[in-house]
């Protein structure tokens, strides 16, 4: 084969690997974070829900908009 040939599919295999080596490394960083402030996250979220407004009586506002937009699209 052609030395140009060699050093093409050299340089595509380089590339690839060095790809792959980083995405790992993304996806072991990314877990691992999230292991780290998953308790953080879920206090946070009940802190949040304890102070928010009552959730029924916004699930009750959403569920009538959503009534208005399928009367309006189907001209019930």
């Amino acid at each position: 084969m052609s030395d140009l040939i060699i050093s093409g599919i050299n340089l595509m295999l380089t590339g690839m690997v060095t790809v792959l080596i980083f995405l790992s490394i993304l996806i072991l960083l990314i877990n691992i974070s999230a292991s780290l402030f998953k308790e953080e996250l879920i206090d946070s979220s009940k802190e949040n829900l304890a102070k928010s407004p009552d959730v029924n009586k916004l699930r009750i506002g959403h569920k009538e908009i959503i009534n208005i937009i399928k009367k309006r699209i189907f001209n019930e």
